[in-house]
């Protein structure tokens, strides 16, 4: 038995010792190799060979190593990146594959930059480079389109020659920047400093200054400064063999100034835009001329807008020469350059440019949507000479260049793309009806307008969405401008009052989109004047919807400069919806036309809140208007309007504040018919009542108000009350009444708070009375506290004294002892 229990433990001896006899086996090499191929990386095998260089797996880590930096250097996709790593692994079997992306990115910044100067520097780096034979191709091509005088040129000495009025003889202009910003392009540099140049490109420029004459504060007699010039000039470009090419240029740029004293400094100027956009360009179309235009194609692709702009300008202009090579770059592989050849070729007036504009009109893709649009585009300014191709294409089978046509048709506005256009929009493609909507939209001429309003009004229209929004681009203020960088003057539709009667036979047809309708209501307010009566019209009309629209779009005409349309809306003052009479009352309000008031007197008393409250804001907007008291007396000053105005001035809301304070300016501007009703509420246990009353009879000019004010102010509950007695100040300063000159005398001299002695103060300067200056200098302090501020500037305004050197200080109480005799007299 003890033999078969010994033997039975025996196993479990052998479990337990087992791993502690291979763990001990396992060396730190291979412990740190398990660790390295754990968590590979660049870090980890270099750790790895840093530990052990010479152990059992420092070949494999190598290798293992070389295919992480590798790695790391693809990822970073950069020459730098794989430069470094072919240097440390020149014969690794990763190094030519490094040395094919070094060569691909070196291509990649070659043909981003689109240059000659580029090309070059792709070729000292890979002579024998997988782009070399492209490389060379291309800067051979620069130099075959050269003119036989400038074939071998390789620098170009820039000479400025400035002459330039004495006004801004120090002013510069970077002509020197713009040229080396093109040079790049043909193949040429400016030589070194002090060099002489294969070629000379000198600029000859005149300049006249512009000057204003400015006066600070509009006090004394100005001072002149200089704050433009006007600059013209030549370019010359002059070869080896001494042929001349010229280019005339004409911009403005700024004069920036600083002041010294009086007189004006200009300093050195920035390159203005205005100048910018015409040098460059004048100096591109130069350089296309000697150099060739092959290089202005290449740099369509620059990421600087100056040049890119430039070449397209000159590139418009080049004639057959410029011609051959944008059909060269329609096919570039670059968007940007084929984009931008296609909107040059929109300057050629030639059969030539509208076959190669049609050629990328009938490029199929979505990829080439933008070619397509461009050269869409580019066709329209090709006008008449582009229609016949455009009525080929109009018809064709393929709805996309139906598509384009129709945009290019936009862009013509003739009857006879009118014509064109009319049978697309009943395209099946909703691409094309919506390109021949958009289109017709673009014309902005009566009979493209007069289509669309009756594809507009048509009974089986189920989307007027579309053809309004077409209709909206030809209303003044509506539409924004197509192109804001085009130098061709937007085009304008002169409204007639057919056409817009047409228009508003349109309103009943939206009844169902209130959206639509309202949008339609705007564009009417815009079109104005030649709307006015088929609105007015259209306010007699049985449908709600229909009365409501047009009373909206004759409210938003603004100001009232038709007697028709205020009277239409006087009419509609009356009418039963209340959704027309608050249009009513909005398109009353914030006009000067006096001729409102009467009407918005009536809506104050409307039954409904919301349109009183619309009126009343109207009537307080109309003081701004006018100082005069009749209008108001004459249509507000009945009891039932008196009695609703003080009314509001009762109501507690917060939001109503802007109302109270409304009806207290409008009952203050009614003035003496108004003030029994505000002496009335001077007495009210309801303090807004009071408050208001107290603005309002201030602003009465009636002596029974301000004969009521002071009687309030010696009230033994108001002379406690600060708020009220400031207000009750103010409402005496603004009465402009001497009447009250004593009462405020003594609030200055016997109140306690600075408030309220500050509010006298500044009331007696309003009533303008000359003899408050004894009170007001017996009011100050040696302190020279705000109050005595306020006093002084008081005191200053009626006297009219100001001393010669504004920084004086003026004793006051002093100053009026010397000289009060001289104004009391």
């Amino acid at each position: 038995m003890k033999k078969s229990l010994v033997s039975g433990y025996v196993p479990w001896i052998a479990v337990i010792v087992l791993p502690v006899v291979i763990a001990a086996c396992v060396s730190p090499e291979d412990r740190d190799w398990r660790a390295a191929n754990g968590k590979p990386s660049v870090e980890a095998y270099a750790g790895f060979l840093a530990a052990h260089p010479g152990g059992r797996f420092a070949g494999e880590a190598g290798q293992k190593l070389e295919e992480w930096e590798f790695r790391e250097a693809a990822t970073a996709n950069s020459p730098g990146a794989f430069q470094s790593f072919v240097q440390r692994h020149p014969t690794g079997p990763f190094a030519d594959r490094a040395r094919e992306a070094i060569d691909g990115l070196d291509w990649g910044t070659a043909r981003e930059a689109g240059s000659f100067k580029g090309w070059a520097a792709y070729l000292a780096q890979h002579a024998d480079g997988q782009h070399a034979g492209d490389a060379k191709a291309r800067m051979d091509t620069t130099i075959a389109g050269r003119s036989r005088e400038f074939a071998n040129v390789r620098t170009v000495a820039i000479a400025v020659r400035q002459d330039f009025s004495d006004d801004i003889k120090d002013v510069t202009i970077g002509f020197e920047s713009s040229l080396a910003d093109l040079f790049p392009y043909f193949g040429v540099e400016a030589p070194p400093a002090g060099a002489a140049g294969d070629a000379t490109l000198t600029v000859r420029a005149d300049a006249t200054a512009y000057s204003a004459s400015y006066s600070q504060f509009g006090i004394g007699s100005g001072t002149e400064y200089y704050t433009g010039a006007s600059v013209s000039g030549n370019l010359i470009l002059e070869s080896p063999g001494k042929t001349r090419l010229t280019q005339t240029f004409s911009g403005e740029v700024p004069c920036p100034y600083t002041t010294s004293g009086s007189s004006p400094e200009p300093k050195d100027a920035p390159f203005d835009e205005a100048m910018r956009n015409d040098f460059p360009r004048q100096a591109a179309a130069l350089l296309g001329r000697g150099f060739g235009y092959a290089p202005l194609a290449d740099a369509l692709g620059s990421g600087d807008g100056s040049v890119t702009a430039a070449s397209i300008w000159a590139l418009e202009r080049g004639g057959p020469a410029a011609r051959k090579v944008l059909a060269a770059a329609l096919s570039s592989d670059n968007p940007q350059v084929s984009l931008r050849a296609a909107e040059a070729l929109g300057g050629h007036h030639d059969p030539e440019a509208v076959k190669l504009l049609g050629g990328c009109l009938e490029t199929d893709g979505d990829a080439f949507r933008p070619l397509r649009e461009r050269a869409a585009d580019s066709l329209a300014e090709l006008g008449a000479l582009a229609v016949p191709y455009l009525e080929t294409v109009g018809k064709d089978p393929r709805p996309f260049v139906r598509e384009a046509a129709s945009r290019a048709l936009g862009g013509i506005p003739t009857a006879k793309s009118v014509s064109l256009l009319a049978p697309l929009l009943d395209d099946a493609i909703p691409a094309v009806k919506q390109a021949a909507i958009n289109a017709l939209g673009e014309h902005k001429t009566p009979q493209a307008v007069g289509l669309l309003i009756d594809r507009l009004a048509a009974k089986d229209e189920a989307d007027r969405g579309p053809w309004l929004e077409s209709v909206r681009k030809s209303v003044p203020g509506e539409a924004v401008a197509s192109d804001p960088d085009s130098e061709e003057p937007e085009r304008t539709l002169t409204w007639t009052g057919g056409l817009a009667a047409r228009l508003v036979q349109v309103f009943p047809l939206l009844e169902s989109q209130p959206e639509l309708q309202a949008k339609l209501g705007g564009m009417l307010s815009s079109i104005g004047e030649p709307a006015v009566t088929p609105l007015v019209l259209a306010l007699k009309s049985g449908s709600v919807a229909v009365r409501r629209a047009a009373a909206a779009a004759l409210g938003g005409m603004g100001d009232m400069t038709s007697e028709v349309r205020l009277g239409a809306l006087r009419s509609a003052a009356g009418d039963q919806d209340k959704v027309v009479r608050m249009s009513v009352a909005k398109g009353l309000s914030g006009t000067s036309d006096m001729g409102v008031i009467e009407p918005l007197a009536r809506l104050f008393t409307d039954p409904e809140a919301d349109v009183r409250d619309q009126a009343l804001t109207g009537l307080n907007q109309a003081l701004f208007f006018s100082d005069s008291r009749a209008e108001f007396r004459r249509s507000l000053g009945q009891p039932d309007i008196l009695k609703a105005l003080v009314a509001v001035m009762e109501t507690s809301a917060a939001a109503k504040t802007a109302d109270r304070d409304a009806a207290a300016a409008v009952l203050g501007r009614i003035g003496s018919p108004a003030v029994d009703a505000l002496l009335a509420a001077l007495k009210s246990p309801n303090r807004l009542s009071r408050e208001g009353a107290v603005t309002a009879l201030g602003a009465a000019g009636d002596d029974r108000a301000v004969i009521a004010l002071v009687a309030f102010g010696e009230l033994p509950d108001v002379r406690t009350d600060d708020p009220m007695t400031i207000r009750l100040y103010e409402a005496l300063g603004a009465s402009k009444s001497r009447k009250s000159r004593e009462f405020l005398s003594q609030g200055l001299a016997g109140d306690q708070s600075d408030g309220r002695r500050s509010a006298a103060a500044m009331a007696l300067g309003e009533i303008g009375d000359i003899r408050a200056v004894d009170a007001l200098a017996a009011a100050l302090s040696p302190n020279k506290t705000a109050l005595d501020t306020t006093i002084g500037d008081v005191i200053q305004r009626l006297t009219d004294y100001y001393p010669d050197d504004p920084e004086t200080e003026v004793d006051w109480k002093s100053w009026w002892a010397k000289n009060r005799g001289r104004y009391l007299k």
